[in-house]
């Protein structure tokens, strides 16, 4: 089974140091369930600017253990990143992963055409990717810029137990059944 896996706020938590960065420097108290878009403003998206922001990401909890978990059960995992046209945001990725999942260090896609890559799965938190995805199956990792998404998902993701199960069951029963709820 292949999945294309997001990295941003699906694998690693980037909202937490964007808005704590924002928050100081603008004196704001934004928190994620503010951010209803997926466009970032400006002011907000200049962080991803800042030397190493996404290199020293933290990874959602239960992320690593699942991807690892996942790979044991013989899943073929694609990390698939957008790079916002910027080629230190790429290699702060690129970093990323080296140390934090060695293991698919070599299995990267840095771009911005999600649409072009054929898998069993794709999670991701961003609309577009989900819904253009020629993925059969489609987990949508729930966040405030995504709720309105109803339909065209299989299912929607809380957290990676939920992700884990979603997967697991996939292993067990065939996509047909995962691809009913659409």
């Amino acid at each position: 089974m292949r999945i294309i896996l997001d990295m941003d706020e699906v694998v690693v938590d980037m909202m937490t140091p964007l808005l704590a960065h924002y928050n100081k420097q603008y004196h704001k108290n934004f928190t994620i369930e503010d951010i209803v878009q997926w466009k970032l403003p400006d002011r907000l998206r200049s962080i991803f600017f800042v030397e190493g922001f996404f290199r020293y990401l933290k990874p959602l909890e239960g992320a690593i253990e699942t991807i690892k978990h996942l790979l044991d059960q013989g899943c073929d995992i694609v990390i698939a990143t957008n790079h916002s046209d910027d080629p230190w945001i790429a290699q702060d990725k690129v970093f990323w992963v080296q140390e934090n999942l060695p293991q698919l260090a070599d299995s990267m896609m840095i771009g911005n055409r999600k649409d072009c890559l054929n898998g069993d799965v794709i999670i991701d938190d961003r609309p577009d990717y989900l819904l253009n995805s020629p993925c059969p199956v489609k987990i949508c990792m729930d966040r405030p810029w995504n709720r309105w998404i109803n339909q065209g998902i299989a299912k929607r993701a809380y957290d990676w137990n939920d992700i884990r199960a979603d997967i697991e069951e996939l292993i067990v029963f065939p996509l047909e059944r995962m691809t009913e709820n659409e």
